[in-house]
């Protein structure tokens, strides 16, 4: 999660408006077609509509509480961003984001979890 400034955050206040970045790679295969990476929000957080890209995307989804992003992953970082909005206050849970080349059920990855505040 990225301030305005483009700084890492783990806390934010109703209101503010944050960038959640992704970067995903291979550290086995020189290239994974048909990977699966989806992103659990906190509570608290929505996503604003429209905002997902990235450099190598081919396809995403975004719903209420996750954005499920398919690409072809290699060696090189693949980046997704998205916005979100702190909606309501708590201490709340960052799950982590997985990735799972569909066809290849052995190959899976998964970020660290954490905390998110919202005040």
């Amino acid at each position: 999660y990225l301030d305005a400034d483009r700084e890492p955050v783990s806390r934010a206040a109703i209101g503010d408006e944050l960038t959640v970045r992704l970067r995903v790679r291979s550290t086995q295969r020189d290239r994974l077609d048909n990977v699966a990476i989806t992103d659990l929000l906190p509570g608290g957080l929505e996503i604003i509509a429209d905002s997902v890209g990235g450099r190598g995307v081919e396809h995403q989804d975004a719903r209420e509480e996750r954005l499920v992003a398919y690409a072809a992953i290699d060696r090189s970082p693949k980046e997704v961003r998205y916005r979100v909005k702190a909606m309501s206050p708590g201490d709340f849970v960052l799950p982590a984001a997985h990735a799972a080349a569909m066809y290849h059920r052995s190959v899976r990855g998964r970020s660290a979890a954490g905390r998110f505040v919202i005040e």
